[in-house]
């Protein structure tokens, strides 16, 4: 099965060859496309979907590891090839050696076009929408025009570009000159896919350079990474079992209450603000009164799952059919309203999130549990716990990307001007607090943390006024 799908781009001879199969490519095989579009609720219409576009990603994490000073691009670069040409073997490619090295040179070729870390970190800044006319004629290369009609059944007023660089640079990136670098790499990235499907020994081999980047040591028990392939389809499903299994009504209406508390701790601190303008403050208090929680597990699943059905008795060929079902669903969602209810993260994990497009915080069944919270903790234990991450949470409304979206969900400035600068000086001072702080993996980047940090801040002191607002306050316990 794994022969078949890189039969799929090893016959693409020509450059010709790859326009003319675009479509095929990117709904019936697993090879990617060395650009990216996706559908995501629009930023400023977060009711609707829009359709965004990207460049491919790279190969070591982010932009900065290709500074000639950096200490480990040498050896990671070294490794990947090395790993990448044995995994190429076992699928019997031929010249797999010089597959490796072409898929690095197209890499290195994507490297300055790439968003860097602090780029992605202010992601209300990457949205540039451009007509879809204007977007298809800039690219001579390619036939964009009926691909995006292939992809969505319909023609978008536009394409928001997420990653301009690789916009301006498409057509230099992507030609018949570095077809068979393309080609290379493409290659790379089917073979390397399907080693988690097979045996043991193949994937070892797979997660050997994720093991050398993260200094890993040993490699995921075959029982856990049997949990990790099935979440990667299923994650809904578990959580809604565990959720049902593991968490309670009297804890949902617990947690419901420190949730409604936290809200008036903010409300009480935007009506005493010293630094906003009333009117700016009201508009603050206003998205704060309509953010909606999330708790424990969503209501129902998505319609999708019942379509992921086992059949074939072989786990590759099996996700294969799972892949080809959810890309037609990623795409097909282009033409229907935004779901606010749908949740981007299973009930079992501990994690919890504020979404801007839709103004909703989401705390999963499984971090409200102890140490985080039980109903046999103190209030003053659980503020400290779950309190201080959902006000955590609540504050990324208000961080340096969630500011920037109004109640609805829209990205739509509703800060006096004045307010704003004063609320961009004040991150100023959140960089630099945490500018070059050595950390075990060296020095902090204050701008990449910077909304953790705003987040972090407020989270805990609105948590640590909730508990002295109990009766059985315990600021020991709570911290």
């Amino acid at each position: 099965a794994v022969k078949n799908e890189l039969a799929k781009v090893e016959t693409l001879n020509t450059f010709e060859d790859f326009k003319n199969n675009l479509t095929q490519l990117v709904f019936h095989s697993q090879a990617p496309l060395p650009f990216s579009f996706s559908v995501e609720p629009d930023m400023k219409d977060a009711i609707h979907y829009s359709l965004g576009f990207s460049g491919p990603g790279l190969i070591l994490p982010d932009t900065t590891y290709y500074n000639d000073e950096h200490p480990r691009k040498k050896e990671l670069l070294d490794f990947w090839a090395k790993n990448t040409s044995e995994i190429l073997k076992t699928f019997d490619v031929e010249n797999a050696e010089e597959i490796a090295k072409s898929a690095l040179k197209f890499d290195a070729l994507l490297v300055p076009s790439a968003n860097t870390s602090e780029e992605w970190a202010k992601y209300a800044e990457l949205y540039h929408p451009i007509s879809t006319d204007s977007f298809v004629s800039k690219v001579k290369n390619l036939d964009l025009k009926s691909l995006i009609k292939d992809l969505v059944k319909t023609e978008p007023d536009k394409v928001i570009v997420y990653e301009d660089r690789f916009y301006e640079s498409f057509d230099l990136l992507i030609n018949e000159e570095n077809w068979s670098l393309i080609k290379a790499w493409m290659l790379t990235k089917i073979a390397r896919g399907a080693t988690s499907f097979f045996n043991e020994d193949l994937r070892i081999l797979g997660g050997a350079y994720g093991r050398f980047l993260s200094n890993v040591q040993e490699a995921r028990s075959q029982e856990k990474h049997q949990l990790d392939l099935t979440e990667s389809y299923f994650s809904q499903v578990i959580g809604l079992f565990y959720g049902k299994k593991y968490f309670g009504e009297a804890a949902k209406a617990d947690v419901k209450r420190m949730v409604t508390a936290m809200i008036k701790v903010y409300q009480a601190r935007l009506s005493k603000n010293e630094w906003l303008s009333q009117e700016t403050a009201e508009k603050a208090i206003e998205k704060l009164d309509a953010i909606t929680p999330f708790i424990g597990f969503p209501d129902k699943l998505p319609e999708i799952y019942s379509r992921l059905k086992t059949t074939s008795g072989s786990l590759y060929e099996d996700a294969l059919k799972f892949d080809e079902i959810l890309t037609a669903r990623t795409f097909e969602k282009f033409s229907e309203d935004v779901d606010k209810t749908s949740w981007h993260m299973p009930a079992h994990m501990v994690n919890a999130y504020y979404s801007p497009d839709s103004n909703t915080i989401v705390f999963p069944a499984a971090i409200l549990q102890a140490p985080f919270y039980s109903l046999e903790q103190s209030s003053s234990q659980n503020y400290g716990g779950i309190g201080a991450v959902i006000a955590h949470e609540i504050s990324h409304a208000f961080d340096n990307n969630g500011a920037q979206f109004d109640k609805e969900g829209n990205l739509n400035k509703w800060w006096l001007d004045k307010d704003y600068e004063a609320f961009e000086e004040k991150q100023k001072e959140m960089i630099a607090l945490f500018d070059g702080v050595e950390t075990e993996v060296g020095p902090a980047n204050g701008k990449l943390i910077v909304s953790e940090n705003i987040a972090d801040q407020g989270g805990i002191t609105a948590a640590l006024t909730a508990a002295k607002d109990e009766k059985d306050v315990d600021l020991k316990a709570f911290f």
